[in-house]
């Protein structure tokens, strides 16, 4: 009995050093179906082959699994960081696009962290056959051009064409996001997309 009780002790006092330590011990775990965990979804464009002809936004390669009004979200610009707060487990069922389910709780809420946006202006075609692209200039940023999408949104509601489409000399809107003074683009767009809400 006072080795039972001896052992019972030891796996308690574990148990709080475990916790306290966050040591991730793999034999306890203390979360609870009801703990609020977040996970981070980055947007990213799907250029008409899930939605044909129509520029599908994308969470990480999954499809968007909540309603967007309801959290008061107007547009998705490639990029930006997307927050879900939960309960329970998050599962992804690969696919493409992937399918995001939650089991055993709920989703809680849904906040953007948006990416920067600035404008840049269209020079000339360079490149052959599927690797042609078009030049692009900023007066205050520099990009990896290695990385330059190949369409463009020309409106908010999806619909896309060929950057090369694009005339010389334009002013296109670009999302990045900057890290460790790397500029990476992500999206551009002949609309301001931080205006879509007033443009509606």
């Amino acid at each position: 009995m006072k080795a039972k009780r001896f052992f019972a002790g030891v796996m308690l006092w574990l148990t709080a050093l475990c916790w306290l330590m966050g040591s991730g011990c793999s034999f306890v775990d203390l979360r609870t179906p009801w703990d609020k965990q977040t996970e981070i979804f980055y947007v990213q464009y799907d250029y008409g082959f899930h939605n044909d002809g129509k520029i599908a936004p994308l969470l990480s390669g999954c499809s968007i699994f909540f309603d967007l009004e309801k959290y008061e979200i107007e547009f998705l610009a490639a990029g930006d960081a997307v927050y879900v707060e939960y309960t329970g487990d998050m599962m992804v069922l690969e696919s493409y696009p992937g399918q995001v389910v939650i089991q055993k709780g709920s989703l809680i809420n849904v906040w953007v962290q948006r990416a920067s946006v600035d404008t840049l202006v269209c020079g000339e075609v360079v490149g052959t056959g599927e690797e042609q692209t078009r030049t692009l200039f900023s007066e205050t940023l520099t990009f990896d051009l290695e990385n330059v999408p190949k369409y463009v949104m020309t409106q908010s509601d999806g619909s896309f064409k060929k950057l090369t489409e694009v005339q010389e000399g334009e002013t296109l809107y670009a999302s990045y996001t900057s890290q460790g003074g790397v500029n990476t683009l992500y999206g551009l767009y002949q609309f301001d997309p931080t205006a879509v809400k007033e443009t509606k």
